[in-house]
């Protein structure tokens, strides 16, 4: 009996170890981008990239979930991709979302970032490829609220697979001059087997900073600092392309557009083009800029005007 003890005492204290230890994954660069469709194992971008080592801990648990959930992530000249693989014991129970608003109430994967100081980035995708977004008040404010990112799933007999697409604008930091090393995990809501599993181990709620594991982006190739730096300081195509999408057909931009045709046809064939908006973010964001600084110019001036009509100001 007393062995039988010994030996329990000893496997538990293992496995508290392991799960006290923190978790490090390293991303690297690479020069393909990985096509968002849900789609890993025969993407080129993917092929050599390394899945995270360690299962998943169940929330507040030191114990493996039902549903097994990996990952793997890598950087391009732009932004960092993560590629999460969901298990399923069945997927005829996977939980159609009717309000994402309650996302955690849903089959979903819930990315957690915190790049700089108080500007938390969590990002949840789900196996339709619905996203939902959370931000501290200075990450849109420090990107003029252009937070955009992207995701895309594809479910499987037995699994499903969410691909994230997070830019360096939006995380505010970037591998350009040394590695980055940033607090970060990677959640699941498994409502089929009515369970929630973490990749570091959790010992409170999801977004409890002092559990996080660490993602390390490895230092950039020579010869590509002058690409991600850019990509650090200009909003990603995915903003731009949901900017473009809320006004092109707004009303009240028309006598802008009309007074700027060029640019807006430009803008129409920029965006009609999804396949090749990594390569033409550049020009998307100088173009779309010009007509924004004139929406802006316009708007102070309109300001400016009702305020000496009611309070006489200059």
């Amino acid at each position: 009996m007393k062995k039988i003890l010994t030996l329990s005492l000893l496997s538990a204290a293992l496995f508290w170890t392991s799960a006290a230890e923190q978790r490090v994954y390293k991303a690297s660069f690479s020069k393909d981008f990985p096509v968002l469709d849900g789609e890993v194992e025969n993407d080129p971008a993917w092929k050599n990239v390394p899945w995270a080592e360690g299962a998943f801990w169940l929330h507040r648990k030191e114990a493996p979930p039902k549903n097994a959930t990996r990952f793997k992530a890598l950087y391009t000249d732009d932004a960092v991709y993560l590629a999460a693989e969901c298990m399923e014991q069945d997927v005829s129970k996977l939980k159609k979302i009717y309000n994402f608003g309650e996302f955690w109430n849903y089959d979903t994967v819930e990315a957690f970032f915190l790049p700089r100081e108080k500007e938390l980035i969590q990002l949840i995708g789900n196996y339709e490829g619905m996203k939902q977004n959370l931000f501290d008040l200075e990450v849109s404010r420090r990107t003029g609220f252009k937070t955009g990112w992207v995701c895309a799933a594809r479910l499987g007999k037995d699994r499903w697979v969410l691909e994230l697409c997070v830019p360096f604008f939006l995380l505010g930091v970037a591998p350009v001059q040394k590695e980055v090393s940033m607090p970060f995990n990677l959640c699941r809501n498994s409502v089929s087997a009515n369970e929630r599993s973490t990749w570091s181990f959790q010992s409170g709620a999801f977004k409890n900073v002092k559990d996080f594991g660490r993602l390390v982006l490895v230092k950039a190739p020579a010869g590509k600092e002058a690409a991600i730096g850019a990509a650090l300081r200009r909003p990603h195509w995915s903003s731009l392309a949901e900017r473009w999408q809320t006004i092109r057909k707004d009303p009240g931009w028309k006598e802008i557009f009309d007074r700027y045709p060029a640019e807006y046809a430009e803008l129409e064939k920029l965006y009609a083009d999804p396949e090749n908006y990594p390569r033409n973010a550049d020009r998307f964001h100088r173009v779309l800029s010009v007509i924004e600084k004139f929406s802006g110019e316009q708007e102070a001036a309109n300001k400016k005007r009702i305020a000496k009509r009611l309070f006489g100001e200059e």
